[in-house]
Formats: structure tokens, sequence, C-alpha cells
């Protein structure tokens, strides 16, 4: 890395300021990136401020802005933590993009990597969120990956490290904290030696990646056909491969485990047939699944329903209309929605997606 820049993403935590006192201390100059989420009022202004005066202590480069991320996230309908990841990585890569031999570091570590398993875990995420933050992801270096948040704290006690505390950190409203402060100090009382041993689980979980990712090159290069805006995969391969790898090939197309099953069943369609995940659409065309963006992702989709009953698959969501007598309605299940019969003329276009 001595050869290209080196961004480092800092909140003037614990972490990061660790992180730049290593890089200080090995000879590497490093260009700061500090983002003020504007979250915590004067305390957030008050990490900036740190930060440069930091900055100019120590001789370095540093860059910041500011995002009125609750604003933001209100009119993108995204939650904060969502939001803020989303603009501070756009930004990062604004600076990556300008050289291709510069690097961002960040002081993700293994506590980070614990916390986020069990944050994956409850939302039944497939193993490629339970192996932990991946150490190098791109042109993003973790250097603190295999080490604990003890073994960090010692290190700014025994360099006595100036650094912030967010005072957001200790709250629980948020499942990582919860996390943090309940449920892993349980856990490292029941078995004190969970930390290296989820290591290795998240080390075997990213060779487990990285052989499927070579498994899934290797299909690509035998069956994958591109053709200008979309790409074109034999169904018979498809048919044939094995269940894992075939979701494996096609998870960046929005097919997960929640849908396989339905996308199975689509594959044995006839000519013509659609299928549609949240970004992509799939067309049957005789022996080939055409694959491509979807136009409609704003999920304004509609169908032509000629009679009941009706089945349907949009947006990885299988739809059935059928004819009843039963007039109540089921509140406590938003899945199942009822409508007039009488007052529909088919054939009748029903703008499906938006119930």
């Amino acid at each position: 890395m001595k050869n290209g820049k080196i961004y480092l993403a800092i909140s003037g935590g614990k972490d990061s300021m660790t992180l730049s006192h290593l890089l200080i201390s090995s000879g590497n100059k490093h260009t700061l990136l500090h983002c003020n989420f504007k979250l915590r009022g004067k305390e957030s202004d008050a990490d900036e401020l740190f930060l440069i005066q930091y900055a100019q202590q120590n001789n370095l480069e540093i860059h910041t802005i500011q995002f009125d991320t609750a604003q933001i996230a209100t009119e993108k309908k995204q939650t904060i933590q969502e939001c803020a990841r989303n603009l501070r990585y756009n930004w990062f890569n604004s600076f990556l993009q300008q050289d291709d031999n510069s690097f961002l570091l960040t002081a993700h570590h293994l506590d980070d990597s614990i916390e986020t398993f069990f944050i994956n875990l409850f939302r039944g995420t497939g193993y490629r969120g339970l192996a932990g933050i991946p150490p190098i992801n791109g042109k993003i270096v973790r250097p603190l990956s295999d080490f604990t948040a003890d073994e960090i704290y010692r290190y700014i006690d025994a360099h006595k490290i100036e650094y912030r505390v967010d005072s957001s950190n200790a709250k629980k409203d948020y499942l990582r904290n919860k996390i943090r402060h309940d449920l892993i100090p349980e856990l490292l009382e029941l078995h004190p030696d969970m930390r290296p041993k989820m290591a290795v689980l998240f080390d075997e979980l990213n060779d487990l990646k990285k052989y499927m990712n070579s498994e899934k090159e290797k299909f690509n290069q035998k069956y994958l056909i591109e053709k200008s805006d979309q790409v074109h995969y034999s169904i018979q391969a498809l048919k044939e491969c094995n269940p894992f790898l075939l979701e494996h090939v096609l998870y960046t197309y929005g097919i997960h485990r929640k849908n396989a099953s339905e996308f199975e069943k689509f594959l044995n369609s006839q000519t013509g047939s659609e299928f549609y995940s949240a970004d992509f659409k799939f067309i049957i065309d005789r022996e080939f699944l055409c694959i491509l963006k979807n136009g409609n992702s704003d999920r304004n989709l509609s169908c032509n329903i000629e009679r009941l009953p009706f089945n349907t698959t949009l947006n990885s969501s299988v739809i059935s209309l059928t004819e009843s007598n039963n007039t109540s309605v089921d509140k406590s299940n938003p899945a199942v929605q009822k409508f007039d019969l009488s007052k529909l003329n088919y054939p009748y276009a029903q703008n499906l997606a938006n119930r």
C-alpha cells in the first residue's frame, strides 16, 4: 500500500484513532476522511473539530463532509443506519475513483464482525452475511480485523491516545448496541473462548465464499452469454445445476433462498413466461433464460387477468386470485386482500404490484 494513497475513514473513536496511531508509528502517511452526520448536535460538530485539530498536529491531510442524515433518510425512506452507510461509502468512493492505486482503511475489528454475524443471523441472512466483515473488499482494507475490542482498548491506554466517545453507542435503541452490551457479554461468560472460535468460523465461511465464487465463475464461463443490455443462460444447464450453486449464480439478479423454489418452477414454464425480482426481469426464450434490468423497478407492474382462478409471480412474490363467498377480512394478515368481484370487468388490468 506504500505505493498508493492511503485514506482512513475516521470517526474520532477508539478504533479509528488506534489505526491512525499505528499508521503514523509505522511511517505510513495517510489522508483522513470524516463524515459529520449531524445526528448528535454539538457532539457531532465537536468530533469534527477534534479531528481537524488532530490532523493539523500530525501534519495529516483531512477531508470532512456534513450530511443532514435524518432528512435524507426520510426522503429516501431508509433507516438512519442504512442512509448513513450509503452516504459515507458513496463519498469514500469519490476519492478512491481518483487514483487506481488508492486504498481506504477502516477500523473494523473482530468484535464488529461478531456483532454483524448475530445481526445477520437474526435477519435470516445466508452464509454470506455470516462470514463477518471481510478483511479486504476491493479497495477497502480492514487491518484490525483479527484484533478484539479489548486489545484495542489496551493499546489506547498504553499509548495514552486521545479519542472521542460517541454517546449513542451506549444507547440500546439499535440492535447492534443490544448485541454489544447484552448478548455478547452473556456469551463470553458462557464461553470465554468464543472470539477465537468465531474467528475460525469466519475464515471457513470466507473460504467457502471464495470457493463458490470460483465455481460461479466456471459456470458463467461455460453457460453465460452476454448480449448488449441482457444476459442469457442455458435453461437446461440451470436445471441441472446444484441448487446451492444455482442460488449463488443467480444471487446477483435477486434470486435468493426465499424465492428459489418459485424460480425453479418458473424455469419449467413455456416460452414467453416472465418472472421478476426487485431489479431484474426474467423471460423464458425457448431453451434460454433471458435476464434484463427491470425497467419497472418502481414496481408499477401490471398484468391482464382473463379469468379466475389466476396465478402469477411479480417481484418474486406469488400472487393468487380466487373467488370466495366469505366477505370477512382478516386484518392480521396483510398478505390477503379482498375485492368486490361484481366491479371487475374482464380482461381486467390490475396493478398487482402495488397491492
